[in-house]
Order: structure tokens, then sequence, then C-alpha cells
């Protein structure tokens, strides 16, 4: 479910000059502000180009004329079938020249039935028939009457008791099917992210010279991936060609994996033409091409360059997305004009959302929850995996596992995957940065950087580089006053690694390395002090 976007304000699609994929036909008083928006949000994420009506004023002709023109325009129509849907004499006219459009070319029709069922709007004892008969011109009545019977036959999709976020990808998800398109998968709740879209569909649609370069980064979980799988749908059709290879750091690892990521940006650019291509030469195959290449999660600077060396392979004005959790992974030159996007958590408002939509399928918790919520919510600080693994975990479970979840959230099953989703980052490290990261989990969070670095360099002999690989990564980060700031998240998977090293110490603490709560640090204090 999509939420609270600026994005597809209007009727219009960002490439107006192109035809709509969708028509998207509804009664603006039943459904506009809630589930066609979250429909139509949702159908544009998706990369669908989808016209809606967004005007609430009495329509005149111009008005009129334009519709049919995008009715006639586009492949498929979606008509949402509400209570008052026959009320309206406009939405009666629209499901008229729908139907002549199917009849007259290869024009799709898939219906919707919204808090109606589909008796209610094609049997002559239902709601419908009563509202046609209000509007009193029986030959106009007799045709919608016709056309409504006529796309009835056609079956179409019924809300019934769903929640309407599963209903609305399965429509997504069908529409795709019917248009033959290719797509990246986006979740069913999407909260909080529409100004990094935005701000990133800008530089996409920005005519360069040069191959230019984007970077999005961010720590593991707070939605990277996400937001390049939208851009990528919304993209995709105002370029020549294009390539996603998903996750380029797991598949470098499996044998041949920097070959295989190498072929299948070949054939996808290549269209397919060039299967059994070996070796790279890229710049036969895009020949004035402009091509929109996604790299997701890219760890190392030997993985980019094991792929695409040289970005001027690709043609002029041709887009490479690179997302990954180092932030400094582009230290040295590498295309055009290249362009960072630092995702952030989600503020509080929207991470209560998105817990919301995943706990209860609503954007608010239920009554008697609200409390336990927000605690758990201040526990995942804003990172959407978690949000969305707790709140998953929690959906329809009794009151004494919110109380606990409230108190000790690390508990719930979920926690294991956002564990080990954040703890790539930290095995990436080397030995020496994996002590410091340690150090810095248990002792040094909101000291102040440079002393930090003297106090471990002088005790331990640490480099001060580490500091800097460590921000790279996304694990630390230098707030104000130069002071060193962790996300709750990694530090608690910081200390968890510190318990885990040694069985033993998770029932005594003098097995542990470190020791930074007071109570273990007393009880071992006092048991080495009765030893004497």
């Amino acid at each position: 479910m999509v939420a609270g976007s600026s994005l597809g304000a209007s009727s219009s699609s960002p490439k107006s000059c192109q035809p709509y994929h969708v028509f998207l036909s509804f009664r603006g008083s039943d459904t506009r502000k809630n589930f066609t928006d979250h429909l139509y949000q949702a159908l544009t994420w998706a990369g669908i180009r989808t016209y809606r009506d967004n005007d609430e004023i009495e329509r005149g002709d111009d008005i009129v004329l334009a519709i049919n023109k995008a009715i006639a325009e586009s492949r498929l129509s979606l008509i949402v079938f509400s209570p008052n849907f026959a009320s309206s004499s406009y939405c009666l006219d629209e499901v008229v020249k729908i139907m002549e459009c199917k009849e007259n070319n290869v024009h799709t029709v898939v219906p919707i039935f919204y808090n109606v069922s589909p008796s209610q709007v094609s049997e002559e004892s239902g709601t419908y028939v009563k509202a046609l008969r209000r509007h009193g011109n029986v030959e106009r009545v007799d045709k919608w009457w016709q056309a409504l019977k006529k796309i009835t036959d056609l079956g179409g999709m019924v809300l019934g008791d769903r929640h309407e976020a599963g209903f609305i990808q399965e429509i997504v998800k069908k529409v795709d099917r019917r248009l033959k398109r290719i797509k990246r998968p986006v979740p069913s709740y999407v909260i909080g992210i529409e100004s990094h879209i935005e701000a990133i569909n800008k530089w996409v649609a920005y005519e360069s010279s040069d191959v230019d370069v984007a970077i999005i980064s961010g720590v593991g979980g707070v939605g990277k991936t996400i937001i390049a799988n939208i851009v990528f749908n919304m993209n995709i059709e105002t370029f020549d060609v294009w390539s996603f290879l998903q996750d380029v750091d797991e598949t470098s690892k499996q044998q041949d994996g920097l070959v295989n990521l190498q072929r299948s940006l070949v054939y996808d650019i290549s269209k397919g033409a060039l299967v059994d291509y070996k070796g790279i030469d890229l710049e036969h195959v895009t020949c004035n091409k402009r091509a929109l290449v996604v790299l997701d999660n890219v760890d190392t600077w030997g993985q980019l360059l094991g792929i695409l060396s040289k970005p001027q392979y690709l043609h002029k004005g041709s887009k490479i997305i690179i997302t990954t959790r180092c932030k400094e992974l582009l230290k040295k030159p590498y295309g055009g004009a290249c362009k960072t996007f630092w995702i952030n958590g989600l503020g509080k408002d929207h991470a209560l959302e998105l817990f919301s939509w995943h706990a209860f399928d609503k954007p608010n918790p239920d009554e008697g929850y609200v409390g336990y919520s927000e605690q758990v919510v201040q526990h995942c600080s804003g990172l959407p995996l978690a949000l969305e693994l707790l709140g998953l975990c929690l959906s329809d479970k009794d009151m004494q596992l919110w109380e606990v979840a409230a108190q000790e959230p690390e508990t719930i099953d979920g926690s294991t995957r956002i564990r080990r989703t954040l703890q790539i980052s930290y095995d990436s490290l080397d030995e020496r940065d994996k002590i410091l990261f340690l150090y810095i989990a248990c002792f040094y969070i909101g000291r102040e950087k440079d002393s930090v670095v003297k106090m471990l360099q002088s005790k331990f002999g640490y480099r001060p580089l580490g500091i800097q690989e460590l921000i790279s990564r996304s694990l630390i980060s230098i707030g104000g006053s130069n002071r060193l700031t962790m996300h709750q998240l990694i530090r608690d998977m910081g200390r968890e690694i510190v318990l885990l090293r040694s069985i033993q110490s998770i029932e005594d603490p003098g097995e542990q390395s470190r020791l930074w709560r007071y109570n273990d640090a007393i009880r071992v204090l006092k048991r080495d002090i009765d030893c004497y």
C-alpha cells in the first residue's frame, strides 16, 4: 500500500507524450481519496502509466473529449465499481466508451468490484438498476445498462472481505500479465520514500551528454533496493535498453560470479541477441542506444570494475544506478557526473504508519495497542525492514506477546533476519575494523570522535582510517559536536556478537571480552574481589 505521495497527483503521466497503459475509471466520491488513490500509486510505482481524472469540478466538453481520447489510446481499462458508481452519468458514459473501444480493437477491460457484488451491478433487482432509473433518460439508461451487463459478463476481481493491500497487488500483477510487461517487485506497503523517488526520477530525466552515475546508499534494510526497483519500473520505457543486476555482492561470490554478471549485462542490453557472447565490447552492443543500468548491492570497487570497467562503454545519455552500503564506493572518478542519494530511516509518524500496515492492515494501531506499538517502533529507529518484520510477527497475536515485544522486541522471531541483514556490513570488515566496531558499539557511542581515536590508538594501536571505514560502511556516523552515533539496531547487533562469541558469556559475564552492562561489571568485580 502506498500512501501520502505527491507523485502521480495529476491526471497525466510524467511522460505525457506517450500513450497510457491504463485508463482508471472510478466514482470520485466513493474511492478517490482511499482505494483508487492507493491503486493509482501502486500502478504508477510499477511503471504503469495510468490516466486518472483528478478534477472534482463539473466536467465540460473539453474534459469529456480528453477522457474519451485517453480511453481510446490506453491499452487497458480498470473500472472500479463502487456503491455510488451508477449515480454518476459521467462514469456510466465512460463505461459505454470503454466497451466501444473493446469491441472495435484490442482494448482490454478489467472490472473491479469494490464494496459491491457483480450481481448488484448486472441484475435487474440490483442496486445499480435503481440508480439508473433515477437518471430518467430512457435511451441513455438503456445504453448504460447494456454496457454494464456486457462488462460483468467478463468476470472481474471482487474485493469481498479481503485486505485492500493484497487486493491491489493482485490487480497490479494482473495488469502486468495483460500488458506483458517486465517489472521489478514492489512491496504492498511503501511509506515515506516519496521524496527520494522524486529526486532520483529528476536525476534520471536530466538529459546529459555523458554517462551519469548515481549512488543510492544507506544502512542495510533501509529500502535501497525497493527505491531502485520503483525508479527502474517508472523509467525503463524512456530508454532504448536496460538491465537490472540483482544482489551483485552475493552473486559475485559464487563460482564465475562476475563473469555471469557481465554476461547478464550484455544479454540484457543486446536484448538477447548475444546469448553466447564471450568478452565485453559494450561500445559495439550499445551503439546509439541509451541504457538504464541498475547494479544492486555492490560492496566493493573491484565488483564494479569487474562488471563494467568503463561507464563510457555505454552510449551517451545512459544512466547507471548503484545501490550500496558503502557510501564511499566511488572514491575514484567513474563515468560523468556522480550523484549520491543518502537514504535515512523513517521519521516517527511514517515509521508508526508502516508498522501499523503490517501489524493491523491499516495506517494506525488498534485501540489498546497504541502504546505497545510506539515502544516497538521506537526500538526500530526508523528502519523499514525491522518495522515490516516485527509488524508481521505481531499481526493477530494476543496481548501477552505484545507486552513482551514492547519490553524486549529483540526476542521476537523477526529479529533474527534483521540482525542477519545488518551484519552483512560487519562481516565485510577486516579483523582490525571488526574489533574497532565492537569497542564502539559497547563503549563509545556518544563520545567525541577525536578523543576515541586517540584513546584506541594509544592503547590498542588502532588505525584512524578504521573509523572512516566504519562510516563508509554505514555502521557509524558522526553527529553533532563531532560525536560518534550508531543506529540502535546496529548497536544491538554488535553487542549480540560479543555475547555469542562465547556461549558461556550469556550465563557468565566474566567470559565476555567486553562488559558494558553496569550489573554485569559489578558481578565480575565482586567475584574477583571475593577470590582474594
